[in-house]
C-alpha cells in the first residue's frame, strides 16, 4: 500500500545498479537516501538491544545523518519513520535467517518467528505524524508481522525469482532475501518509483537489481525479468500523476504482476478490503488476461482473506486490508468467502498455514516467436539506398517558326437563343435529365457538329451563357478542316471572353504566394497600414503583422472551367484555348496534369490542331534548379512535380516554374505574366484549403496548397480549370479562387468559409444553384456524350456455399479482432473502465481499424465476384464483343511486401498466396494499439493519458497488447486465402489476351515454357500501359482491365479509327470510394467517334454488407452532379429513366434512411425484431444503443451503423 513521488520522468527511469551508487564524497551533501541508511545504521544498535526508537533517539539519529535538525527543513518526521523501518530491514538482514532456524521448521516454527518479529515491531515507533504526500500517495509500508504472512503464503525457496514492484522501505524485499538464501544475486528484483525510497534499497540490498518505474505497467516495462514468486503490497487508489482517486489501481498492479508469472508462478499481494477475486471489478480486469494468447494459464484465486484495519495500527492507519494469493494454472480456484476475516497477523498466519496448498512446479515460461520487435511488431532492418544517376537535362531541338497557315479570327455568331428543351423525338433528347445541347450565343460559321451528340442536364440548358465579345485567333484550316467542332468552338469563345475580364476586387498577395489580403475600394489594405515609430505610414512597403511583405494592390484576372464530361475532347479544347494565346504573342504556357503518362495525350491533343510534338515538353526534361533554357513552348508538368519542395538550397519546382513562365520572380515580371496556365484534372486539387471534421482539422493538401500559389504568384494568368468532376463536396472548390465565388467583391460571400457554409446549409439544392450561376456568367461549360445506345445490365454473383462459408469466417474474424481492440485499448491505458483517457489515440486506433475493415471486405467480395464476371466475360468473347474491366485496387502493395521476403533466385519459381488476407496482417503488425500509455492529470484536472516511452525515448510497449495481437495473426493465417480480382483474371484467360493498364510495375504471372507452368515474377515495362491499349485497340488483345493509374484521359471506347471496333461491355467490378474516379472510369469507353455505344455492367453481389460500398458511391455522385452538372442525378443518368448506375434508393444515408434506422433501433429496444434483442446486438455491433434502460439520446449514426 505504497506509492511515490510523481516526479517529471519517473515513469520511465532506469535501473539503478547498486554498483553505481556509492556515497559521495566530502564535502558533497549525501542524497536524502543515502542519509536515511546512514540514520537506519545509527539505529540499528538500539534494534540489537531492545531499545525502543522513541522520538529523542529517532530525532538524534536523523539529526547527525542529515547534518542537520528538522525544524531547520532538512528532513520531516516522514523520513525518520522510514528510517526506523530500514533499520528493522538491517536487523533482519543480519539476524532474519538466524532466526528462523532458532524457530524450526516444525509446525509451531512459523508461530514462534511471527512471536519474535512482533516483539521487534514494537520497537518501531508509532506513526503519529503524517505528510500531505504520504496521504495523497498512500506511503504505508507492510507492517513486520504481516510481511512475514505475507512471505509464508508465498512459500520462497532457494532458486526462485522474486519480484517486489512497489518495494518501499524493503519490508517484504527483506522477508525475500531471508527465504532465498544467502545467494540472491539476480534473483531479487525490486521496483520501487520514489527516488529517495528507490536509493535507500539499493544500499540496503546491494546484490538486488533496483527500477524505478510506475508499477502499474510492470509487466510492460520489464519484459525481460521473469519472476516465479511476486510479493507485493501497491497502492490501492493513488496513480502517479494523476490528482484523483483511482479506484481500482491496486487491480492494474495485481494484473500486470500477475502477467510476468510462468505456469506454476506465485503471486502475494496485500490489497484493499474491497478488492475481492471474482467480484464484477476483479472479473472485468482478469478476463482480459485469462487463458489469453500466448502469456500462458489464467490466474487462480488460491487463498484471500480480508484483514482487520487494527493491523496497520502503528503505521498511521486503521483501513481494512486483504490477503490475496493468486497461481497462474488451468486448475480452477477456490470458493470465495466475502466475510471470512482476520483480527490480526497471528490469526491470518493460521489460516495461511491451514488453507494455502502446496506450491506447482514451474512450467517453461511462453517464449516469444520471434526476436525483440518494435512498435510494429519487428525490427525491420533499413533497406540499402539506391543510387540513381541524375537524368540529364534536355534541351529540344532547334525550331524554326512554325507555319500554322492562314490565321484570322473566328467569324462568329451571337444573340440570345431560346433556352434548349429536351427533343422527344431524337435519341439524344429522350435522356432522362437530359436534354440535348446546340450552339446557343456562340455559333461559328461553316463549323461542324460534333461527331457525336452531346447532351447537358435540363437544369444547365435552361440557363444561356452571356453573349460573348471575344473573338478568338485561330488558324482558318481549324474550322475550315473540321478540326475543332462547334461544340469545342464554343468553349474556347467562353474561354477568352472570361479570360478578357479581371475580378473586382483588389489584393495584395503576402511574399510567400499563400497569402491574399483584399483591399478596400480606394485600394488600401483593409485595416490599418504598418507604421513606423515616428507615427508615419510605410508607403515603400507593406509588412502583415507577422513580418510578411505585401505586394502591390492587383486584381486576378478571371478564370475558367470547363466541365465536360469525359470523351468530348477536353483536351483539344485546352489546346485551342493555348493555341489562341499564341497566336497574340503569348509564346508560355503551363500544362498541368495529374500523371505523366498524359504527356502523350497533350502532344496528340496539340498536333491535332496543326502544332508540333517538340513544342509540349516535359518538365522532367530538367533538373531541379537549373534555368529551364526555352524561350516558347507548352511545358508539361504534374501536380505531384508542382509541389515538390527546394531541397539542397535549389529552387522548388514551383519557383522554377513562375520564374521560367514571368521571366524572373520579380514581383513586377511576376504581374505581368498573362500567359495561360492549364490545370488539367483540376480535381487532383481537392482539399487545397484543408476541412474540418469531428476529429479535428484537416490540413491542406500539398498539391492543393501548390496550385493556390502558383494562381497567387502570377495573378495576371489566364487560368483555365478542366476537369469532368471538379468537386464532390463544396470545400473541394477551394482551388477555384479565380471564378469569383467568394472574396471578389461580386458575390455577398466575403470569405471562402461563408460561401462554404452558406452552400452546405443549403444542401444539394444550393449546390445545383452554383453550377446555374456559373453557366449564367459564362465561366463555366459542363456537357456529356449523349447516351444514345448505351445499356446497364446489373451483373449479380450470387456467392457459393463455400464462398459463403469464407464470408463467415473473416466476418467472425473481424469480430474477434474488434474485441481485442477493445481490450487492447483497456491495457495499454488508453480506455480506463468508461473512460477515454487519450481521444486521439483512440480514435487513431478505431479509425485504422474500420478503415482496413472496409478495404479489406471491398476486396474480399470483389475477389469473389471473379467466377459470374468470368463467365460473362468468356459469352462476350463469344459473342464478338471486347472485354473492359474496371478496378481500384491491384495488390501491387500487398505483392511487394511478399516479395520482399523471398530471395531473388526464386522469383522465377514462386509458391505464394496473394491475398487480400494480407492487408489484415499488415494492420494488425502496424497498427493495432500496443504503445503503453501513462495515465495524468491536466492543468484543468481532467484525467488523460500519453504515450509512456524508456529512458531512450523509444515506446514502451504493452505486453498483453502485443500477445493479443500475435494470437489475432495467427487465427487469421490459418483462413482461407482469396486471390486479388486482377491476379483472377489475367492468370483465368493468361497475360497474352488481357491488356493490364495498371500501376503496377512488377506482376505475378502464371508461366507455361520448357521449365513447366509454374507462377514466376515478372517486371513490366514504364511503357507497358501505352503499348498495353495499343494491343487492345488494334484488336490484338480483346479483354483490357485497368485501375485508377488508367482510368484518366485514356480512351479504351470502340474507336472507328482503330482496329478493335466491337462493342465494349464495361465491367464496373470495384467502384471504389470516390465517385469522381469512378465516373472518371466509366468515361474510358464511352467518348466521341465510336463505332457503338458501350454496355454498363456494375457487378455486385448478394451479400447485403456490399450495400454499404454502394451507398457511399450514390450519397457522393449527388453532390457530385449538383457541383458539376447543376443537377443531382445527372451523373447517375446514362439516358432514359431505366438507364442508371445508381438510384436514390441506394442512397444510405440520405434523411428517409436516416430516420428508418432510428426506428429500427427502436424496435430493436422493443423487443419487436424476432430473433434479435438489445444485448445480442449490442454484442455482435458493439455499438450501443441503451443508457440506463432507455436508448441513448446519441444513437450511432448511419456511417458507424453501415461500417459495423
Amino acid at each position: 500500500m505504497l506509492d511515490a513521488h510523481p516526479v517529471p520522468g519517473a515513469l520511465a527511469r532506469p535501473p539503478l545498479p547498486a554498483a553505481a551508487i556509492d556515497l559521495p564524497a566530502s564535502p558533497t551533501p549525501p542524497s536524502a537516501g543515502d542519509a536515511l541508511f546512514a540514520a537506519a545504521q545509527i539505529l540499528l544498535p538500539a534494534l540489537e538491544v531492545g531499545q525502543p526508537l522513541d522520538a529523542a533517539t529517532l530525532r538524534d539519529a536523523m539529526t547527525d545523518a542529515f547534518g542537520a535538525s528538522d525544524s531547520s527543513g532538512a528532513w520531516i518526521w516522514k523520513d525518520a519513520y522510514e528510517a526506523a523501518e530500514a533499520a528493522v530491514v538491517l536487523f533482519m538482514k543480519r539476524y532474519g535467517r538466524g532466526m528462523r532456524r532458532t524457530c524450526g521448521a516444525g509446525a509451531d516454527g512459523p508461530r514462534r518467528m511471527l512471536a519474535m518479529l512482533e516483539a521487534l515491531a514494537a520497537l518501531e515507533p508509532s506513526h503519529t505524524r503524517r505528510s500531505e504526500e504520504q496521504v495523497r500517495l498512500q506511503q504505508f509500508s507492510t507492517p513486520l508481522p504481516l510481511a512475514y504472512a505475507a512471505l509464508q503464503a508465498a512459500a520462497i525457496q532457494p532458486g526462485d525469482t522474486v519480484l517486489e514492484p512497489s518495494a518501499g522501505t524493503g519490508m517484504l524485499a527483506v522477508m525475500a532475501e531471508c527465504a532465498l538464501g544467502k545467494d540472491t544475486a539476480g534473483k531479487l528484483h525490486l521496483n520501487e518509483l520514489a527516488q529517495t525510497r528507490a536509493r535507500l534499497l539499493t544500499r540496503l540490498f546491494p546484490q538486488a537489481v533496483v527500477t524505478a518505474f510506475n508499477a502499474e505497467s510492470i509487466a510492460d516495462r520489464l519484459r525481460d525479468v521473469r519472476p516465479t514468486v511476486v510479493l507485493m503490497n501497491p497502492p490501492f487508489s493513488a496513480t502517479p500523476g494523476v490528482d484523483r482517486i483511482s479506484h481500482d489501481a491496486d487491480l492494474r498492479h495485481v494484473r500486470s504482476a500477475v502477467a510476468m508469472l510462468p505456469p506454476g508462478g506465485r503471486l502475494v499481494t496485500v490489497t484493499s478490503a474491497y478488492c475481492v477475486p471474482g467480484d464484477a471489478a476483479w472479473t472485468d480486469v482478469f478476463s482480459r488476461l485469462d487463458g489469453h494468447g500466448p502469456s500462458g494459464p489464467p490466474a487462480r484465486c488460491v487463498f484471500t482473506l480480508a484483514i482487520d484495519g487494527r493491523a496497520y495500527a502503528r503505521r498511521g492507519t486503521g483501513f481494512d486490508t486483504r490477503l490475496t494469493v493468486l497461481e497462474r494454472s488451468a486448475e480452477p480456484g477456490i470458493g470465495i468467502d466475502r466475510a471470512a476475516r482476520a483480527a490480526n497477523a497471528a490469526e491470518l498466519l493460521d489460516a495461511v498455514m491451514a488453507q494455502m496448498p502446496r506450491r506447482l512446479p514451474i512450467g517453461p515460461a511462453p517464449m516469444p516467436s520471434g526476436p525483440a520487435r518494435d512498435l510494429f511488431g519487428k525490427a525491420v532492418a533499413p533497406k540499402p539506398a539506391t543510387r540513381r544517376g541524375s537524368k540529364p537535362a534536355s534541351t529540344p531541338e532547334a525550331r524554326q517558326a512554325h507555319d500554322w497557315g492562314p490565321v484570322s479570327e473566328l467569324d462568329v455568331e451571337t444573340g440570345p437563343v431560346e433556352p434548349a428543351v429536351a427533343d422527344t423525338g431524337s435519341p439524344a433528347g429522350n435522356a432522362g435529365p437530359y436534354a440535348a445541347w446546340r450552339p446557343g450565343v456562340v455559333r461559328v460559321a461553316g463549323a461542324v457538329e460534333h461527331p457525336t451528340p452531346l447532351v447537358q442536364s435540363a437544369a444547365m440548358a435552361a440557363v444561356p451563357h452571356p453573349a460573348p465579345a471575344w473573338r478568338p485567333m485561330l488558324p482558318e484550316k481549324i474550322v475550315a478542316e473540321g478540326l475543332l467542332s462547334d461544340a469545342q468552338l464554343e468553349s474556347v469563345v467562353l474561354a477568352g471572353e472570361a479570360h478578357s475580364r479581371h475580378l473586382v476586387a483588389q489584393y495584395r498577395i503576402g511574399s510567400g504566394w499563400e497569402t491574399v489580403h483584399r483591399c478596400r475600394e480606394d485600394g488600401e489594405d483593409e485595416g490599418s497600414l504598418p507604421r513606423t515609430r515616428s507615427g508615419e505610414e510605410v508607403d515603400t512597403s507593406f509588412v502583415t503583422s507577422d513580418g510578411e511583405t505585401l505586394s502591390e494592390p492587383v486584381r486576378f484576372r478571371r478564370g475558367w472551367m470547363l466541365g465536360d464530361g469525359t470523351g468530348c475532347g477536353k483536351g483539344r479544347q485546352v489546346a485551342a484555348i493555348i493555341l489562341d494565346n499564341r497566336l497574340r504573342g503569348r509564346k508560355k504556357a503551363l500544362w498541368l496534369s495529374q500523371s505523366d503518362k498524359l504527356l502523350e495525350d497533350a502532344r496528340r491533343d496539340w498536333t491535332a490542331l496543326g502544332g508540333l510534338e517538340s513544342d509540349v515538353i516535359p518538365l522532367g526534361n530538367f533538373r531541379q534548379g537549373v534555368e529551364i533554357p526555352l524561350d516558347a513552348g507548352i511545358l508539361f508538368a504534374t501536380y505531384a512535380t508542382l509541389r515538390s519542395p527546394s531541397r539542397q538550397g535549389k529552387p522548388s519546382r514551383l519557383e522554377q516554374i513562375v520564374e521560367w513562365l514571368a521571366g524572373s520572380l520579380d514581383e513586377e515580371d511576376r504581374h505581368g505574366f498573362d500567359g495561360v496556365i492549364v490545370f488539367d484534372e483540376a480535381h487532383a486539387m481537392a482539399n487545397a484549403a484543408g476541412s474540418k471534421s469531428e476529429r479535428g482539422e484537416t490540413k491542406p493538401s500539398q498539391q492543393g496548397r501548390a496550385g493556390l500559389r502558383l494562381q497567387n504568384a502570377l495573378p495576371d494568368a489566364r487560368i483555365a480549370y478542366v476537369s469532368a468532376t471538379g468537386a464532390t463536396t463544396v470545400p473541394g472548390l477551394a482551388y477555384a479562387g479565380r471564378l469569383g465565388l467568394w472574396a471578389a467583391g461580386e458575390t455577398p460571400f466575403e470569405k471562402r468559409t461563408e460561401f462554404v457554409s452558406a452552400m452546405e446549409a443549403g444542401g444539394v439544392a444550393a449546390m445545383e444553384v452554383v453550377a446555374r450561376d456559373l453557366k449564367a456568367l459564362g465561366l463555366y461549360q459542363a456537357r456529356a456524350l449523349a447516351y444514345d445506345g448505351i445499356e446497364v445490365d446489373i451483373l449479380e454473383h450470387p456467392l457459393s456455399p463455400e464462398q459463403r462459408r469464407i464470408y463467415d469466417a473473416y466476418a467472425g474474424a473481424f469480430k474477434v479482432i474488434h474485441a481485442n481492440i477493445e481490450e487492447a485499448l483497456k491495457a495499454t491505458g488508453i480506455v480506463q473502465g468508461e473512460d477515454t483517457l487519450n481521444r486521439n489515440a483512440k480514435a487513431a486506433a478505431l479509425s485504422a481499424f474500420e478503415g482496413t475493415k472496409q478495404r479489406f471486405f471491398g476486396h474480399l467480395l470483389t475477389g469473389m465476384k471473379c467466377p459470374s464476371t468470368i463467365r460473362a466475360i468468356d459469352a462476350d468473347l463469344a459473342g464478338g464483343r471486347s472485354a473492359v474491366v474496371q478496378l481500384v485496387s491491384t495488390g501491387e502493395a500487398l505483392m511487394e511486401r511478399r516479395i520482399a521476403d523471398i530471395p531473388a533466385s526464386e522469383w522465377d519459381d514462386l509458391n505464394i498466396d496473394l491475398t487480400p488476407r494480407d492487408a489484415i496482417l499488415s494492420y494488425l503488425m502496424h497498427a493495432f494499439p500496443v504503445q503503453l500509455q501513462e495515465p495524468f492529470t491536466d492543468d484543468g484536472g481532467n484525467l488523460l493519458s500519453r504515450p509512456a516511452k524508456d529512458p531512450d525515448g523509444n515506446p514502451v510497449i504493452c505486453k498483453e497488447a502485443e500477445d493479443r495481437r500475435d494470437a489475432l495473426i495467427e487465427k487469421l493465417a490459418a483462413l482461407p486465402p482469396v486471390p486479388t480480382a486482377l491476379d483472377q483474371i489475367v492468370q483465368q484467360f493468361g497475360h497474352e489476351a488481357v491488356a493490364e493498364v495498371t500501376g503496377r510495375s512488377r506482376r505475378v504471372l502464371r508461366i507455361t515454357d520448357a521449365k513447366g507452368e509454374r507462377l514466376a515474377l515478372r517486371s513490366r515495362p514504364a511503357s507497358a500501359n501505352l503499348a498495353e491499349t495499343a494491343s487492345f485497340m488494334d484488336g490484338e488483345k480483346r479483354i483490357l482491365v485497368f485501375s485508377m493509374a488508367g482510368g484518366t484521359g485514356r480512351s479504351y471506347h470502340a474507336d472507328l479509327g482503330c482496329g478493335n471496333t466491337e462493342r465494349r461491355i464495361h465491367y464496373l467490378l470495384e467502384p471504389g470510394w470516390r465517385a469522381d474516379q469512378a465516373i472518371q472510369g466509366l468515361g474510358r469507353t464511352h467518348r466521341t467517334h465510336q463505332a457503338s455505344a458501350p454496355l454498363f455492367r456494375p457487378v455486385t453481389t448478394d451479400v447485403k454488407g456490399e450495400r454499404r460500398f454502394i451507398a457511399t458511391i450514390a450519397r457522393r455522385l449527388d453532390s457530385l452532379g449538383a457541383i458539376t452538372r447543376g443537377q443531382r442525378d445527372s451523373q447517375t443518368a446514362m439516358g432514359g429513366s431505366d438507364a442508371a448506375l445508381f438510384r436514390e434508393s441506394d442512397n444510405l444515408e440520405s434523411d428517409y434512411a436516416k430516420a428508418a434506422l432510428r426506428q429500427f433501433y427502436g424496435a430493436l429496444w422493443r423487443g419487436s425484431i424476432e430473433g434479435w434483442n438489445v444485448e445480442r446486438f449490442q454484442e455482435s455491433t458493439g455499438l450501443k444503443i441503451v443508457h440506463e434502460g432507455g436508448l441513448k439520446d446519441d444513437l450511432p449514426p448511419m456511417p458507424k451503423f453501415l461500417n459495423r
